[in-house]
């Protein structure tokens, strides 16, 4: 299984939104890819923050979702 690691962060939100969180570390899964709960929070963090926002919400098709993560 392939490990994905975000870059070190300094905020959290991952008691705010953690459905979103499971659904990440889980549509992750379902590709192949190991991430903690941790790492899925600052991915999208850092992705939200591309977009000057603090956590966007995601998207509702599971392929986009994955795409944004891998492109973060």
């Amino acid at each position: 299984m392939k490990t994905l690691k975000p870059k070190p962060k300094c905020y959290s939100h991952l008691n705010s939104f953690p459905e979103d969180v499971d659904r990440i570390v889980k549509v992750m899964a379902t590709l192949g890819y190991e991430i903690s709960r941790e790492d899925a929070e600052t991915i999208w963090e850092d992705f939200s923050e591309n977009w000057a926002a603090g956590w966007l919400i995601l998207p509702t098709n599971d392929d986009e979702l994955a795409k944004e993560i891998l492109s973060n």
